[in-house]
């Protein structure tokens, strides 16, 4: 991946690491120049205090309302990034400037990985879910050696508190397809009864018409007229 103080650079990727080693105390194959030091031996002794202390470091002092989401580290999506909002890397990078870049941008979950760099986002995808710990190594944020932000493929999560819940499931959840239908067709329900009761409300409010004898057979029953008499035949003359 490139690096983020120089991009034209390659600052190693997901599990793999740019190696670099000092020529005046190691061979190419990193062996050390005429076999090991005292020195060698106790330099080693610091440097796994060091990861040590990244692994098991802090998320430090957070936002107003956010949270730490898991006290491990969550393992990345498997066929792609768990938070797939936004993206950003910084040298001066730790959990709580990954959750104020994210809130930002209206994500409420964030995660800070590889020591620089911020993910956003509002649910876990690819696979990724809080029970899915990561079993690698935590490194030191790029702005604060005290504090961890994530590891290889491994991620700090936090969480806005005022928009998900601990499981990071959005508080008041969304409406269900089921309320949502239920509530269209009892919509629709109260329009078509309001539409039938329309035609009853007009037809009992026509004015009534008593029945009336007429001339020829024909009578009137309120609005419709009935011919009762039969066909008249009319003959012409021979």
């Amino acid at each position: 991946m490139p690096c983020s103080g120089d991009a034209s650079s390659i600052c190693g990727a997901g599990s793999a690491l740019s190696l670099v080693y000092d020529s005046s105390k190691l061979n190419a194959d990193l062996s050390p120049i005429g076999g090991a030091s005292a020195a060698s031996s106790s330099s080693a002794a610091p440097a796994a205090s060091s990861s040590a202390a990244a692994a098991s470091g802090g998320v430090g002092t957070l936002p107003s309302g956010f949270k730490s989401a898991s006290t491990g580290l969550v393992a990345e999506g498997t066929n792609g990034r768990a938070l797939t909002g936004a993206m950003t890397s910084s040298s001066d990078m730790t959990p709580a400037v990954c959750a104020s870049y994210c809130s930002n941008l209206g994500f409420g979950i964030s995660a800070t990985e590889y020591s620089t760099e911020c993910y956003c986002g509002n649910s876990l995808e690819h696979g990724a879910a809080l029970d899915k710990l990561s079993s690698n190594g935590g490194m030191a944020c790029g702005g604060d050696k005290s504090l961890t932000c994530g590891g290889g493929m491994a991620m700090t999560l936090i969480y806005d508190s005022s928009k998900f819940n601990a499981d990071l499931s959005p508080i008041g959840g969304a409406p269900s397809a089921s309320a949502s239908s239920s509530s269209s067709s009892s919509a629709a329900a109260s329009a078509t009864s309001s539409s039938s009761a329309a035609p009853a409300t007009s037809s009992s409010a026509a004015p009534s018409i008593a029945p009336v004898t007429l001339d020829n057979g024909f009578s009137t029953d309120g609005a419709c007229v009935r011919i009762l008499a039969p066909p008249l035949l009319f003959l012409a003359p021979w």
